[in-house]
């Protein structure tokens, strides 16, 4: 007997019982009939909008194949980048040299998130994400519903990928926001707001992390303020 973790036995469950629907007949690919409909008849291309979900692993590679299934569209940003080689890998002529040897490897961009294309008029979304064990979506401060990610920075990280992935010496302000551009503030007190760009974090994309902030021109009481804020906590107009 082979043991199967919970994402496995999500996803089988997903697969073969749907929406608390037992022993509904699979399609020849394997695909319950539910799940693999087409998106309800009033969803048209213009309801589609990105969103970011929170996954319990890594990569969950099963998790993106079963949304697919779902006719959910699915993009897991990769970066390629060189790190040193462990040294248990190292043979004992390349240990001697004493220099690190540096090998690609591919990493995910955002560790433990995807984005995910759907409309939330497919009634279908609560709870095949509930089912497949994703832990949150990116919602709204003032409304308790899913947060529309902005389609021009998904067309922009795709459109710089390289054979699949994004280089990691690549500049994060070549894939954000431009300086002057005018932006709203989507996260903590400021929401709301609208601000100018005026400085972005000079790190590369394999360097991206919490740290990394954004400086803005805020209009607060009849008066413009710099102010300093992570790049999640911006989007586009």
């Amino acid at each position: 007997m082979v043991a199967t973790s919970g994402t496995d036995n999500a996803a089988a469950r997903l697969v073969n019982s749907p929406m608390g629907y037992p022993g509904e007949t699979t399609s020849t690919n394997g695909v319950s009939p539910y799940v693999a409909s087409t998106r309800v008849p009033d969803v048209t291309e213009l309801d589609l909008n990105w969103h970011v979900a929170r996954n319990v692993g890594e990569s969950g590679r099963r998790v993106r194949e079963c949304l697919r299934r779902a006719n959910f569209e699915v993009y897991f940003p990769l970066i390629r980048e060189l790190r040193p080689a462990p040294k248990r890998q190292l043979s004992h002529a390349q240990r001697a040299i004493g220099l690190p040897l540096m090998r690609e490897v591919l990493a995910p961009l955002f560790p433990r998130y995807l984005f995910i294309r759907f409309s939330r008029r497919d009634r279908r979304w609560r709870d095949i994400f509930a089912t497949l064990g994703l832990v949150g979506l990116l919602c709204d401060d003032r409304v308790p519903a899913p947060r529309p990610f902005p389609d021009a920075i998904i067309r922009t990280l795709q459109a710089n990928e390289v054979d699949g992935a994004l280089p990691g010496s690549m500049p994060v302000r070549e894939l954000t926001f431009r300086i002057g551009e005018l932006v709203r503030i989507s996260d903590g007190p400021l929401a709301v707001h609208n601000g100018i760009v005026e400085r972005l974090p000079d790190c590369r994309l394999g360097e991206l992390d919490q740290s990394a902030k954004s400086k803005l021109l805020v209009a607060l009481f009849g008066r413009r303020t710099m102010v300093e804020l992570p790049l999640a906590a911006i989007e586009k107009l």
